[in-house]
């Protein structure tokens, strides 16, 4: 990542001001400076227009809904009106208690009906139907009052974005959320290529050009910011990066290059892909609408006495936001890999994180040395920023650093998919300045046309873009009692405690349900049951097949949320290799980084060592297991120690024999010989 520019003199800033004082069409150079005032009052005014278009006033019922599948999800969204709306879940054990957990409900509920399956050439207008039953002043009206595919315009001021899905697309279910929830027309798409493919310039600029004429069919009003469509939530398996007819500068973002005048400098709406599948974009759509940070946390790994970095310092940042919410800041010595893991572990509670930090795909800086992606911790829901190289390349990999995070509980991802340069970001004071203004995030994140990269460029903003950081105290939500609807919808509560008698599948439904009860924050709701009792008793092997997963997902949730990754870490490597789920597989990683820095940090080196041997048996890239032995070789620091190492290298250089790990084991062998 290259350094960021210097400012310009004043003369010239002047010269730039005259020069862009012309015709609408022209296109204005970029201004280097790192606080550009023409793009902070242009965002800070679109800010107080954006928040006098909220829509219709909408209390908060004080429960989450779960569902079995996303026609029972559509009739659940269904019943929201107007003026009352709550968080709605598809079953997935590990995303939703991390929502329930941040979320608090007083009740949850399940609908008491399960809803047929859809036939494929009705998809779409049940979705439409949903959406606009969901704007209806009284939930029981006819269906068709308010069409979910157009602006409600008799609601008043509503958010100036539309949502763009397909009905065959994963992510309908969330696209719904997002529609249905922030008074945005779901608007249909169909588009022929897919994620995986690699758009030549010219084809990405028809796809931008598609875009728009399918926004102008809804929103004709749409051309510049400040309008009627400022806001493009793209809900598809659509196309992700494109190759710059300027090879030097490598592949770059479909998702920068939409909502622009003529693929030019100049915006006329900010971007926001959603993406999972339909339980994944479900959470992250009740996340954006229902959930603000409690917390912030601040990591820059950059050196601020170096001129080249110090542009980046958080310490401003910090205070901004400190005004809103509780912060921690990290940076120097506090920023290594030891105080990365002491921020984080075991699950990370911030709700916003801002990282500064450098590095590939698959690894990222932090002081004195370098973060795999198994460092990144399970997270509670929560709002990245990254400035670094590369990590959202592929955000579907959760072998990288943007796929982990958001594998891992993150709704908003905000980061580069290659080498964008530190230029092209805002620095963390700027932005921390416009969310502090209620500015969306993406508008606070991105550069205008009159910054160093404004425009279209490698920068992704995953998530709803009209998501932002609320300031002052959150609304006192609606008893459940007091919403007649689904007052009298089932709810989850103390059931009886199984008899020594009962089935293994019969416990783990008593266990999941008891958990889930205990989720909930009314009083008298939480059971005293022994729920670590139920889930020890229970023989994993005798589960029915498809009961495995929830015991996984459970007893993983349990034994992070207490702190015992030891403890979890043995459990999960006595699960068959076959029968592990890429769930499994990924929180066995963070136990097993977790654990190997923990003894790394005591000097344990026996323990170490045996962490250190699962990881190298794993299917680690040579890279990571290169930097995993990295770490070990630190605690090699006496004979005897050398002696043990050495041979636990010869033990497993016969068991990685013609893998990855072979070369790197040979590499280390060397290394200690070598040593007199």
């Amino acid at each position: 990542m290259t350094p960021p520019v210097r400012s310009r003199s004043l003369i010239a800033y002047l010269v730039f001001l005259l020069g862009t004082a012309t015709t609408a069409q022209a296109q204005p150079p970029s201004f280097s400076g790192v606080r550009p005032p023409r793009a902070v009052d242009e965002v800070r005014g679109l800010s107080n227009s954006w928040q006098r278009r909220l829509g219709p006033e909408r209390k908060v019922v004080d429960q989450v809904c779960l569902v079995p599948d996303v026609a029972t999800f559509l009739e659940a969204i269904a019943t929201w009106d107007e003026h009352h709306f709550f968080p709605i879940l598809i079953d997935d054990i590990e995303l939703n208690f991390k929502f329930l957990r941040a979320f608090q409900p007083a009740r949850i509920v399940r609908l008491p009906r399960r809803a047929e399956e859809i036939p494929a050439d009705a998809v779409w207008p049940q979705a439409v139907a949903a959406v606009g039953r969901a704007w209806s002043a009284d939930s029981g009206e006819d269906p068709e009052t308010l069409a979910g595919d157009a602006v409600p315009k008799s609601l008043g001021a509503t958010p100036p974005g539309v949502v763009l899905t397909e009905p065959d697309s994963p992510m309908l279910a969330g696209a719904v959320a997002l529609a249905a929830g922030r008074f945005q027309p779901l608007v249909r798409w169909d588009v022929e290529k897919r994620a995986s493919d690699v758009l030549s310039e010219d084809e990405a600029q028809q796809l931008a050009a598609s875009l728009e004429k399918t926004v102008t069919t809804c929103v004709p009003a749409h051309s510049r910011l400040g309008d009627d469509c400022d806001f493009l939530t793209l809900a598809g398996d659509w196309p992700y990066r494109y190759n710059s007819a300027a090879a030097q500068e490598g592949p770059k973002a479909i998702d920068d290059l939409v909502g622009r005048s003529n693929g030019g400098r100049m915006r006329w709406a900010f971007a926001g892909r959603l993406m999972g599948d339909p339980a994944t974009s479900v959470y992250r759509a009740m996340c954006s609408l229902f959930l603000q940070p409690k917390s912030a946390l601040l990591v820059n790994t950059y050196d601020e006495k170096d001129r080249t970095w110090a542009t980046y310092t958080m310490r401003g940042a910090a205070r901004r936001l400190a005004r809103l919410l509780p912060v921690v800041h990290r940076s120097g010595d506090r920023a290594n890999l030891a105080g990365w893991h002491q921020a984080f572990d075991p699950v990370n509670r911030a709700g916003l994180v801002l990282l500064n930090s450098q590095g590939e795909p698959a690894r990222f800086g932090l002081v004195g040395g370098y973060g795999l992606v198994g460092d990144i911790p399970q997270t509670e829901p929560t709002a990245i920023a990254m400035i670094h190289s590369h990590s959202a390349a592929n955000p579907n990999d959760p072998n990288t650093v943007a796929g982990r995070w958001l594998a891992n509980g993150a709704f908003v991802y905000y980061g580069s998919m290659h080498e964008p340069f530190l230029s092209a970001f805002r620095p963390p004071d700027l932005v921390a300045e416009l969310i502090e203004a209620g500015a969306p995030l993406v508008a606070a994140l991105r550069q205008s046309a009159y910054e160093a990269r404004g425009g279209p460029w490698k920068l992704v903003y995953l998530g709803d873009p009209l998501y932002r950081v609320a300031s002052g105290v959150p609304p006192r939500r609606l008893a459940p009692a007091d919403w007649p609807t689904g007052a009298s919808w089932p709810h989850y509560g103390s059931s009886p405690r199984p008899d020594v008698n009962s089935s293994n599948d019969e416990r783990l439904g008593w266990a999941v349900r008891t958990a889930v009860a205990h989720l909930q924050h009314a009083p008298g709701q939480r059971a005293e049951e022994n729920l670590d009792g139920m889930l020890n008793s229970i023989r994993r092997a005798r589960l029915e097949p498809s009961l495995k997963l929830f015991f996984d997902a459970l007893v993983s949730d349990a034994l992070l949320q207490a702190n015992r990754p030891a403890e979890l870490r043995s459990q999960l490597t006595a699960i068959p290799l076959e029968e592990r789920s890429p769930a499994v597989t990924r929180i066995l990683e963070t136990c097993q980084f977790q654990l190997l820095d923990h003894y790394l940090g005591r000097r344990e080196f026996a323990r170490a060592q045996r962490v250190w041997s699962e990881l190298m048996l794993s299917n680690l890239s040579r890279e990571a297991l290169e930097q995993l032995t990295l770490r070990m070789g630190a605690l090699v620091d006496s004979p005897s120690h050398r002696m043990e190492w050495r041979a636990l290298l010869i033990a497993m250089g016969r068991r990685v024999k013609d893998t990855p790990a072979q070369q790197v084991i040979e590499s280390e062998r060397a290394r200690i010989e070598g040593i007199r």
